[in-house]
Order: structure tokens, then C-alpha cells, then sequence
């Protein structure tokens, strides 16, 4: 197989082991080191005194004070602290309505500008976004930059359909390659003991990613029916948002005969992440929407941790399924950057350590030691690519990779796996850019309390018994639309044939 990574990973294989840049650069006249507060996401497992911390310290010439917080609620998180005054020196933030509230911290003054900084001290972040396209569109009222979006996927899309292989060979079947084979297998993943050990504890999906939107194969169900999740789509000459498509309702009813019928686990809608993860985990699920990042053993301790509970298990990748057009697509990210992004407060002291810190980030040094931690300690070389030498959760946290890669990531794409290669070649021909991804002023009236409705509304046809099923969508699709969704499709629309 050929490796689009090989030249990177042939770079970090001969990069000398002392990653660290010039240490000390720009500490005060008085000898101390330079402070900066940092608050972020937490992937992973934090621990003070990590490995990985301390280089990026010494790298910099600096000492972070990093807070990670829960990554189940933090765009919650992030609302909360910008509303508080209580700032850090450096914030992850994830924006409800990224420019908006861009512009009014810009306004008040509350956050900086980044240019001159970028300039001076930011030459691999400019090289690293090299696009106004691949930033999350933060301009403030004087057009400076206020925020650096945190991470770029020049793939297009970051997941796959995964499929237990191991059990299909056991089952005697194939990879489903439409909506009714799927059903099929889903059927005998839950009832025909595909794991072998005489118990009815088997699934033929999970029904949601806690934490993530309850994505799930609801993804590729949809695509079944037409209809790209999280996208406008054109329908008739006007573009609908997926969530009140025709073909998400028939989606519905496809997923709803899979509830009913107990291949899906009916804890989903209440589990946690790490309760899903630990189901994983256990050898209970046969089909997954999942993260191809998180099929990379050089870093991920979700798939460490999955194959340590399961060594022979096997997967392989569902293509989508045909839509009634005969269409096979994924819904793929857009080219303008997406929510997280870095921004720095005005009462900073060292702004200038906290681009450097994310400067050094988007080197290749740098984003090898946020990744996979030390060369010869914590990874090694095998095959043109790199080998994880870390076992366990303890380890990791000690090492401190990982977590750090998630706050700035040059490239989503930064992996050696051959699984996560595998996942590529079986998606990217499938893979949909959105038709638009201007936002249009209504929906910083109308998008929170839209996203709301259709959390709670299509989980209940989902999952609820005894509804009719026409009827709740027809309710729902009225109430969407009154509730400001005419406002942004019409506005949609207009920019959308505006652009064309």
C-alpha cells in the first residue's frame, strides 16, 4: 500500500530526539519564565508533569498552566467562561456563531488581534493556513484575525462506517453493500451469537456517539435516502437543511424498525462516552460510525484499549449505501475551517509565547511529539511508519501525547495507520463538500434554538413507541419552519443562487 504520509513519517524517523527549538527565547529581563493560562478541551487522560508538557515548555521558553476541561459539554464550557470575565490567557474556544461573537469581543475589546503577532511570531502557522479559507472566518470590525481555527482535515472527512469482519466471516456473510443487506446483517450480528460466546449481549449497531450529536450510523441510513447529515442539499431547484429533508423521515422509519426490533442497544440515548466506549470495548457492537483518527494505534488509546479487550477483532469499512438515485455519498466537512478556534485575551501578558506554543504546534517536530510523544520512548520506527510503544491509559497520560495534538492539528490527517489509509481509499470518492457554508444573519437569530428542536424531536421519532410517525414529522417540520428555519432557508437560497 502506498503511504500519502511516507515522506512526513521518513522526517520524523530522522529527526534528531532533542525536539525542543531554542529554549529561553524572549524570557524576562529578570530571569523568570513567562506564564500563560491555557483552556482547552480535554482528549484523552490530563496529567500534570507530563512528558510531552514539559518539552513543549522547554521548547517555548515558557509554563503553561493548562486547564483541560470535559470535552462532553464544552461548547457549554466555552459560553460559560466568555460570559463569566474570568478569562484564561489562551482559550479553545467552540462559538455557537463564530463571527458574531468574534466581532463583539473584538468590539469590547476583550481579545486581541493576531496579525502582527502571526507575522513575527507565527511563520508555520501562516505556512500551516495558508488560506483565509482554512481559518474560521474571524475577522473583527478592523479586518485583523482574532482566532486561529485549531484544526484542518485536508481529507475531507474524518470518519468511516465500520463493520466487525471477523464477525461477518463467522456469520458466513459479506459487507452490506445496500440499506436491505445491512438490515440483514445488523439482524444476525444481534440474534446468530456472531462473538461465539453463547450469550445474547451482541448489537447490530450502536445507536449514537455520545456527546457528538448521537452521530451514529443514522449517518449512513440517511445516506440511503438521500440525505447528507449536517448539510443543505438541493431539492427540487431550493435547498433543504437535512433535518427537515423528506428522505430523513424515511431514514427515521428505517431506524425506527431496527429500535423496535432490538438491534440497536436501547441505552443510547442516556449513555456517556466513556459508557459507550466501554461497550465497545466489551465485544457489543458489530457496525460503528467511527473516527478513522481513532483507528491509528500511534496515538489513539480508544483503539489501543478496544483491541487490548478484543485482540481478534477485525474490521472493515461499509461503503455508503445507494440513495433512491442510486447515488452513494458522505457527507464531507466544508474548506472554511469549523468551530474550534484559539483566541488570546487582552490581559495576556506573553501573547507573543501563546503563538509560539501554537507556532511550534504546527511544525513537524512539534506535531510529532503532540502526537505520538518521544522518539525511542514513547514510539518507535517500523515499516515507514510509526509504532506506538505506549500501552495503557496510565501511560499515555504520563506521556502527555495526544491531548496536546487536539489543540492544534496542522493536518487532521497527521497518521501512519494503515487501517486509517484503508478507511481513506474507501471513502474518498464518496465524500460531499457542502453545496454552501456561508452563514447568513438568521441564523445567529434562529440556529441555537433550531438545533435544539431537532435534537429532542427526531430522537423521539427515533425511539418513541407508538407515534405515528407521519404525523410528528409533518408537526415538526411546520414548528422548524416557524420557528426560524423559513428565515435561514430563504436567506440560503438567495446567497446560494446569488453564488451561482
Amino acid at each position: 500500500m502506498r503511504y500519502a504520509q511516507l515522506l512526513f513519517v521518513t522526517a520524523l524517523l530522522v529527526a534528531p530526539a532533542g525536539l525542543a527549538i531554542a529554549a529561553g527565547e524572549g524570557e524576562a529581563a529578570t530571569g523568570e519564565v513567562p506564564e500563560v493560562h491555557i483552556i482547552s478541551r480535554m482528549l484523552g487522560t490530563y496529567q500534570e508533569g507530563n512528558l510531552v508538557q514539559g518539552e513543549l515548555e522547554k521548547a517555548v521558553g515558557a509554563k503553561f498552566n493548562w486547564e483541560p476541561k470535559s470535552p462532553g459539554e464544552y461548547r457549554q464550557t466555552t459560553q460559560t467562561i466568555l460570559a463569566s470575565g474570568d478569562y484564561p490567557d489562551l482559550l479553545e474556544a467552540w462559538f455557537a456563531d463564530a463571527q458574531r461573537e468574534i466581532m463583539e469581543l473584538a468590539e469590547d475589546e476583550v481579545i486581541i488581534g493576531l496579525d502582527a503577532l502571526l507575522a513575527e511570531h507565527g511563520p508555520n502557522v501562516l505556512k500551516a493556513r495558508p488560506f483565509k479559507e482554512q481559518w474560521y472566518r474571524p475577522f473583527g470590525p478592523d479586518g485583523d484575525t482574532y482566532s486561529i481555527n485549531a484544526r484542518f482535515n485536508s481529507w475531507g472527512f474524518e470518519w468511516g462506517y465500520t463493520i466487525r469482519q471477523d464477525w461477518l466471516d463467522t456469520l458466513g456473510l459479506s459487507v452490506p453493500q445496500d440499506l436491505d443487506e445491512y438490515y440483514e446483517v445488523v439482524r444476525a450480528f444481534t440474534h446468530d451469537d456472531p462473538d461465539g460466546d453463547g450469550k445474547a449481549d451482541t448489537y447490530g449497531l450502536s445507536g449514537g456517539y455520545p456527546a457528538k450529536g448521537r452521530r451514529s450510523m443514522i449517518e449512513y441510513i440517511l445516506g440511503g435516502h438521500g440525505v447528507l447529515l449536517s448539510h443543505w442539499d438541493e431539492v427540487d431547484g431550493e435547498l433543504v437543511w437535512w433535518a427537515v429533508h423528506p428522505g430523513t423521515k424515511e431514514a427515521i422509519r428505517y431506524f425506527r424498525r431496527l429500535f423496535e426490533e432490538g438491534l440497536v442497544d436501547p441505552e443510547f440515548p442516556i449513555m456517556t462516552r466513556p459508557q459507550w466506549l466501554d461497550k465497545q470495548r466489551q465485544d457489543t457492537y458489530g457496525t460503528l460510525w467511527w473516527w478513522n483518527t481513532h483507528l491509528d494505534e500511534g496515538y489513539s488509546q480508544w483503539w489501543t484499549e478496544f483491541k487490548r479487550g478484543v485482540p481478534h477483532a477485525e474490521v472493515s469499512f461499509i461503503p455508503p449505501a445507494p440513495d433512491p438515485q442510486g447515488r452513494r455519498r458522505m457527507p464531507g466537512q466544508g474548506v472554511k475551517g469549523y468551530s474550534p478556534g484559539l483566541i488570546i485575551f487582552s490581559h495576556a501578558e506573553h501573547p507573543e509565547k501563546a503563538i509560539q506554543l501554537i507556532d511550534y504546534l504546527a511544525t513537524d517536530e512539534g506535531a510529532a511529539l503532540a502526537a505520538f510523544g518521544l522518539p525511542g520512548v514513547h514510539w518507535e520506527e517500523g515499516d515507514n511508519r510509526i509504532v506506538s510503544m505506549i500501552d495503557t491509559a496510565e501511560d499515555q497520560a504520563a506521556a502527555g501525547n495526544y491531548i496536546f495534538s487536539w489543540f492544534f492539528r496542522r493536518d487532521n490527517m497527521m497518521v501512519t495507520s494503515p487501517l486509517v489509509f484503508e478507511n481513506r481509499s474507501a471513502y474518498v470518492d464518496y465524500v460531499q463538500r457542502p453545496v454552501i457554508e456561508d452563514r447568513v444573519e438568521a441564523e445567529g437569530e434562529f440556529r441555537a434554538g433550531l438545533g435544539g428542536l431537532e435534537g429532542s424531536r427526531l430522537l423521539k421519532m427515533q425511539i418513541e413507541a407508538d407515534i405515528d410517525l407521519d404525523a410528528e414529522w409533518d408537526a415538526y417540520v411546520e414548528e422548524w419552519y416557524a420557528s426560524g428555519g423559513q428565515a435561514i432557508t430563504d436567506q440560503k437560497n438567495a446567497l446560494w443562487k446569488a453564488m451561482r
